[in-house]
């Protein structure tokens, strides 16, 4: 579906279940005509773009405050919002899999209609947020850190250069590998899929961050953690905090979580199955190939 019909199906089910959404978006979807109208909308509320979470409160006890926005994955909005998401990445995805759209996505998804039809108020917005935010950064002892895709995939190129000025540190997880080698001052890590092993890897050995789930059991993930050490490949519990630009060379093992039986789970027979790949070593592990 595109945007226009996202709207109208969100409209139809807010005049069928209003209890099913919240009192704001109701009110949003029930007096718009169409998804830029709505996005308009949403922009005059008091409704925050940014948030938080568990996992990026983490960050504090490492020095960093973080703010990281949820807007909607995948094709939710009508919008493309992850352009190299494989197929498993898609049915996985904590987004897709809660489920519930008409209750816990639709401010998700004004967020992304927001940022397509009105860039330029958009990023005011954040940016008034972010100022906020960073006010008392000098004081409190903590640095300050945003992530504008906690569950998106997009290039907020005017909004990680604004923050940088203010000396807030941008990080990211992104599929797109080209990506990685952009020099805008924003911390990215890549994110293996069911397949690329390798070149996360190659990444990590180039000094880069990358990230891979393996089963959450203590045995299976253990088993798995043993690999990457046996192989001699940099690795560190990446479920400790979401600061991914602490982890600079180095391969962020995160566990599964609500993920079962998923192809992004690496498990120990499915990375033995990558040591069938004819691999070879120069000037240790800085120069890791695959033989040809």
């Amino acid at each position: 579906m595109g945007a226009v019909e996202v709207f109208q199906h969100l409209k139809n089910e807010c005049k069928q279940n209003p209890l099913f959404f919240k009192g704001t978006d109701r009110q949003i979807l029930l007096y718009s005509t169409g998804p830029k109208e709505a996005a308009e909308k949403f922009l005059y509320t008091n409704r925050p773009i940014l948030g938080s979470s568990m996992k990026v409160n983490l960050g504090m006890g490492y020095g960093y405050k973080t703010k990281v926005m949820y807007g909607a994955a995948a094709k939710l909005s009508g919008f493309e919002a992850c352009p190299h998401r494989t197929e498993a990445c898609t049915a996985g995805c904590l987004s897709i899999k809660s489920g519930n759209i008409t209750f816990h996505f639709v401010g998700t998804i004004l967020k992304i209609w927001a940022y397509k039809f009105h860039r330029e108020a958009f990023t005011t917005k954040v940016m008034n947020e972010l100022r906020s935010f960073n006010f008392g950064a000098d004081t409190d002892g903590y640095g300050r850190a945003v992530r504008m895709n906690g569950t998106t995939d997009i290039l907020f190129t005017e909004i990680w250069k604004l923050a940088q000025e203010m000396d807030i540190m941008c990080y990211e997880y992104t599929k797109v590998a080209k990506w990685m080698k952009k020099r805008d001052g924003v911390h990215r890590t890549f994110s293996i899929s069911e397949s690329g092993l390798m070149t996360g890897i190659r990444m990590v050995c180039e000094g880069k961050t990358a990230s891979i789930i393996v089963p959450g059991r203590k045995k299976d993930y253990s088993r798995a953690c043993e690999w990457f050490t046996a192989n001699e490949i940099p690795w560190v519990d990446g479920d400790r905090h979401d600061l991914c630009f602490l982890d600079t060379g180095k391969l962020r093992v995160l566990k599964a979580k609500s993920l079962k039986d998923s192809p992004m789970i690496w498990t120990i027979e499915k990375l033995k199955g990558e040591e069938k790949r004819a691999w070879y070593r120069e000037d240790c592990i800085s120069a890791w190939k695959e033989e040809t």
